[in-house]
């Protein structure tokens, strides 16, 4: 294609908009610069490494390029025998960096076909990234590691310099009246002092020029003469060394440079591939299949605001080799040109289209005469100007081409044009190729209409609104609508009704049944699009209903699995209350008995001895045979600490103890000590008030044996019963902290809780 064709299709703008979703600048340049192949295989690949690059960036995400640079001139530069400074050698290593982070990105990503092409081709050296390392830090300073020699240069510069300014500074304590300023000038890179007039020959020296104000001179004292010399000589030799240092380097890259020609080489095919794939996924595009017809659905052009834009859907199937588009000017005519030629041509480059659905053809060439302006160098009307363009396609026209012509044969006589776009077509349609074009004229909508191998279309137009929809109707035929928009402008009824009288005295009988048959067609249309409306709404009530009926068969699933859950919660409450009434009634069985047996042996042993308990006094409980200290006594209850448990009893239960036996006491904390005590709570399936109960009294055991971290389980579920919980961990006071627990020890469906 010539730039005049990519101009007149819009095409470059829309590279430029898919090259903003490159992050390689190459890759960027590549993508404006790319030209349309029309080999089949060429085609075929760029389709496949976009569709590639799509599930890559789908699965893994998107590899960013945007810190690669161009290292193609440092390359150039030591072909030509030159060095790199260490600021490009700094260059050249985040090149083998970022190649190597590339090539690891892709390392592990399985099933690459089409990509693998250019990711083997990319190198990266470990050993001049070591070097470069080595030699040069991230402020382009050479490294004392660089070499062993520049180590030592720089050591005896070190000390120079420190015997410099020692000498200096004792020079200054010791000539001090001599010298205009007691400071250390440094002139053509040597130390010096400024030296009154009346004293600059009391020094044995070298003088390096008068003050501004000629009352002094630069004076470098003979006892400095030596150092700087010196200095200078050492200064020369790392020079020399670094520039060693720097060949080595540049000689080390120059042996690979060819690899890394390259690298860039592949990066730019990579990022293109992931650039127009991006550029599909982000606008939500799809690529194109490769078939016999032309198939685009609900596409968009790609320049429009995507909130204004209208999808249309163009189709291109045999019999039929051409279509004829009519309608009013500014309806959208040359848009839907430009459309179908750049789906083609996008396709051919493996860019995405933005349409819902896509295929089109192979074809051999994209021709186009779209708004070609009046040649005014050739001295040529707009009409000579077509007619030259016309040749050089009509020329250019082969097997399987497609070709795109705007307002054909315009721009002269209406009659002769009208004519002449009919023979063309005629001739058009006697070749192997696809041909779609923009008319106004009567004769070729008659003629499309008449031919099996033509289909008609249009561009919709809102006579109410008086402005075009921009919609693309196939098989429909487009009124000019001229007159009916110049009375919208004109705002003169006197010369649009003179006007339609001209039209209908100058038209003949088929031109007069055309317009009629047009506007028909226009209600037919309209009547179309009332019922396609109506169609949509029930579709749009269908869908309501269906989605109501869904949740209501949604809401009984849920409202049974809910009566389920609380049904079998409910009988798990009666059978665990139906336990501990069996057990309450055991332990009062055995409570009787134990009662009974007590009454049987205090009728043989002495009544107990009455006792007016005090805090702070040993006392026996005689229900459990635990011994403690009493910490408190309310009315008839006292409280103890029986070995650091706080225990509530009634007075009539206490037995006074003067002597506590050491081995009762042992007997008895050992026995608590080795009592085993679980250390989680399951809590599913249960009701909040009786899980916060289960939780209290684990808690409470579980402190009771010093536990310093227990474990809830509570599940997920509606979270209802972990926030319960997590409130009543809030407030007890014998909780340090709470968490939820790890992945491996429940998630979200636990939390692990640590006592004080």
């Amino acid at each position: 294609m010539n730039n005049s064709d990519r101009k007149a299709l819009e095409f470059d703008l829309v590279l430029a908009r898919v090259c903003e979703y490159a992050t390689f600048e190459l890759a960027k340049k590549a993508i404006l610069e790319e030209e349309v192949d029309f080999n089949p295989l060429v085609i075929k690949r760029k389709l496949a490494l976009s569709k590639e690059a799509e599930q890559i960036i789908l699965k893994h995400g998107r590899v960013d390029l945007s810190d690669i640079k161009d290292i193609r001139p440092l390359l150039d530069t030591l072909n030509k025998g030159l060095s790199l400074t260490s600021r490009e050698l700094l260059s050249v290593l985040d090149h083998n960096a970022h190649i190597k982070r590339i090539t690891r990105f892709f390392r592990d990503i399985e099933d690459l076909e089409y990509l693998e092409d250019f990711l083997q081709d990319l190198f990266y050296d470990e050993t001049i990234m070591q070097r470069i390392s080595q030699c040069i830090d991230q402020n382009a300073k050479i490294l004392d590691s660089a070499s062993s020699r520049l180590k030592e240069l720089r050591r005896a510069l070190n000390k120079c310099e420190k015997d410099l300014s020692d000498t200096a500074q004792d020079f200054m304590r010791r000539n001090a009246n001599s010298l205009q300023e007691t400071v250390v000038y440094l002139r053509h890179d040597r130390y010096c002092f400024l030296v009154k007039n009346s004293d600059k020959n009391k020094f044995d020296g070298f003088f390096h020029g008068e003050s501004s104000s000629g009352l002094a001179n630069y004076v470098e004292p003979k006892v400095l003469i030596i150092l700087n010399n010196l200095k200078s000589e050492l200064e020369e030799k790392i020079h020399d060394e670094e520039s060693a240092i720097l060949l080595e380097l540049s000689q080390l890259v120059l042996s690979q440079a060819d690899h890394f020609y390259n690298n860039l080489d592949s990066l730019i095919e990579l990022e293109k591939a992931l650039a127009k794939a991006d550029y599909g996924l982000k606008n939500e595009g799809v690529l194109a299949k490769l078939q016999e017809d032309l198939d685009l659905e609900e596409i968009a052009h790609p320049l429009i605001d995507p909130k204004k834009v209208v999808r249309n859907s163009y189709h291109l199937q045999k019999p039929i080799k051409g279509i004829v588009i009519s309608g009013s000017n500014t309806g959208g005519k040359t848009v839907s040109l430009k459309i179908i030629g750049l789906s083609v041509l996008l396709t051919y480059l493996g860019i995405p289209l933005l349409a819902k659905r896509a295929s089109v053809p192979l074809y051999s060439k994209v021709l186009v005469d779209i708004d070609e302006e009046q040649s005014i160098i050739d001295s040529l009307s707009t009409f000579s100007a077509r007619l030259n363009k016309l040749k050089e396609i009509l020329k250019d026209l082969s097997k399987d081409s497609l070709l795109l012509i705007d307002e054909i044969a315009s721009g002269t006589d209406p009659k002769e044009g009208e004519a002449l776009a009919l023979a063309i077509i005629d001739y058009l349609e006697k070749k192997d190729c696809h041909f779609i074009i923009t008319t106004h004229f009567s004769r070729v909508k008659e003629h499309a209409l008449a031919s099996r191998v033509l289909m008609i279309a249009s561009q919709a137009f809102d006579l109410e609104k008086m402005r075009p929809t921009y919609k693309y109707l196939e098989n429909t035929i487009g009124y000019s609508n001229a007159l009916d928009i110049a009375q919208n402008y004109l705002n003169n009824d006197e010369i649009i009704a003179k006007a339609r009288l001209y039209y209908l005295e100058n038209a003949d009988e088929a031109t007069r049944s055309l317009k009629a048959l047009e506007e028909k067609e226009s209600e037919l249309v309209q009547k179309e699009k009332e019922l396609a409306d109506l169609k949509a709404e029930l579709l749009r009530s269908k869908e309501t209903y269906e989605e109501q009926v869904a949740e209501l068969a949604k809401n009984k699933e849920e409202l049974l699995k809910q009566a389920q859950s609380e049904y079998i919660s409910y009988v798990n409450k009666q059978k665990a209350r139906l336990g501990n009434l069996i057990k309450k009634a055991e332990d009062n069985r055995e409570s009787l008995l134990t009662i009974q047996k007590q009454l049987q042996k205090e009728e043989a042993e002495p009544l107990k001895e009455e006792h007016d308990f005090k805090v702070g006094e040993k006392a026996r409980i005689l229900s459990t045979k635990q011994v403690g200290t009493i910490i408190a006594i309310k009315k008839d209850t006292a409280r103890l600490d029986v070995n650091g448990i706080n225990l509530t009893t009634s007075l009539s239960d206490l037995e006074y103890v003067a002597h506590v036996e050491t081995a009762k006491v042992r007997k008895v904390h050992s026995e608590r000590s080795f009592k085993r005590v679980k250390r989680d709570l399951n809590l599913i399936g249960l009701h909040v008030d009786e899980a916060l109960e289960l939780v209290a009294n684990f808690l409470d055991e579980a402190y009771g044996h010093n536990m310093k971290q227990v474990k809830i389980i509570h599940g997920v579920g509606t979270l209802a019963l972990k926030k319960a919980v997590e409130q009543y961990l809030k407030n007890a006071k014998i909780v340090k902290s709470f968490k939820t627990a790890e992945h491996y020890d429940g998630g979200s469906g636990a939390t692990i809780v640590e006592l004080k």
